[in-house]
């Protein structure tokens, strides 16, 4: 029984540790900068790793800092460049709606290719949309290709999806 309680209360917090995450406020990043240090050695990624809270990649150097911690970047000793005056501006910039309530709704096919069109026509710096052969009812395959800004080699990983059974 006292075990049973605690398991309940144990899953009880665990609920509403996710739904204080789930339905948090969203944090403002205004003013936050993001930069590309120059890691030369590892006491460099060290010492970026006491100045930013948030390193995204420790091999390229880059990292958000706070407006709070650009001061301490500087006086660092740190060569780095400056990608991104306001982290904010960037995500503003994902959230502005692509023409339509994408996920509240299902798409059919001319959905998803003006979907993926606006997506191309938002981000061309990251979208390409082509046309990779035809179905056998003469209609378009449509690949969307989904790069980086970096000129950095990453893995690749093809989705395959909106294939009709009988096509």
């Amino acid at each position: 029984m006292i075990q049973q309680r605690k398991l309940l209360i144990a899953l009880i917090g665990i609920l509403v540790a996710s739904a204080t995450v789930a339905f948090g406020e969203r944090v403002d990043y205004t003013g936050h900068k993001t930069v590309r240090v120059d890691i030369q050695t590892r006491a460099d990624l060290e010492l970026l790793k006491t100045i930013s809270p948030d390193i995204w990649n420790e091999h390229l150097g880059d990292a958000g800092i706070p407006p709070d911690r650009m001061d301490e970047l500087q006086d660092s000793g740190l060569s780095f460049t400056v990608l991104q005056e306001n982290l904010q501006e960037l995500i503003d910039r994902e959230r502005i709606p692509v023409g339509r309530d994408t996920w509240d709704a299902y798409m059919d096919f001319d959905g998803i290719i003006s979907f993926i069109n606006d997506l191309e026509t938002l981000r061309p710096d990251l979208c390409e949309v082509s046309s990779i052969g035809t179905s056998i009812e003469g209609r378009d395959i449509w690949m969307l290709h989904i790069t980086s800004t970096t000129s950095t080699r990453k893995p690749e990983v093809f989705y395959e999806s909106l294939i009709h059974c009988r096509e």
